[in-house]
């Protein structure tokens, strides 16, 4: 796939923001989406599109929405090379609304919610978390459905331009807190 093929797939022009790309994922993911319909190869491909649409336009990084934040007080320099995504992070075996609400749990662990977008999206800061370089950093989750689970995209970055966490150590300090967690079954 292409980045064009990407772009006409979500039905957005190159240029658009992240946060418009983001929304026409989301309205294509309803219909080729498995369980609306859609197949499971539909939806490997939407989330490809998603992936290189968010990784071709070099004139946005893949940030959260700052329009929507509701502190003053917190200012984010997301210009910064500090800032890491990785795409299927990691996959939690239950709807996006389920896995949703304990990411919310494990994020009042790390810090203050600063965007959220449920049941897909959860933005929230890492401050309080006991990672390693954590004191100004932020992580975003990205809740996919993915036929009966919710495959995590994580992003994450530095507030002021420092020192971001690694992301690899937010993803396991998240996943051991979401394995801590007593799931109904």
């Amino acid at each position: 796939m292409t980045p064009d093929d990407a772009f006409v797939l979500l039905g957005v022009q190159q240029g658009s923001s992240p946060v418009e790309i983001r929304q026409a994922w989301r309205m294509k993911s309803t219909v080729h989406h498995p369980d609306a319909g859609g197949t499971n190869e539909a939806m490997i491909r939407l989330n490809m599109a998603l992936a290189m649409a968010l990784e071709w336009n070099p004139n946005f990084a893949d940030v959260p929405d700052t329009t929507k934040l509701d502190s003053p007080k917190v200012h984010l320099n997301f210009s910064a090379p500090r800032m890491s995504r990785d795409a299927s992070s990691f996959t939690v075996n239950v709807l996006p609304v389920e896995c949703w609400m304990a990411l919310e749990v494990v994020a009042a662990l790390c810090g203050p919610t600063v965007h959220d977008d449920p049941p897909y999206l959860l933005e929230f800061l890492l401050h309080d978390s006991s990672l390693p370089s954590s004191h100004h950093g932020w992580c975003r989750c990205e809740c996919v459905p993915e036929a009966g689970a919710t495959t995590v995209h994580l992003s994450v970055g530095s507030t002021q331009g420092v020192e971001a966490p690694a992301l690899e150590d937010v993803r396991d300090y998240l996943v051991e807190q979401l394995n801590l967690i007593d799931w109904p079954t």
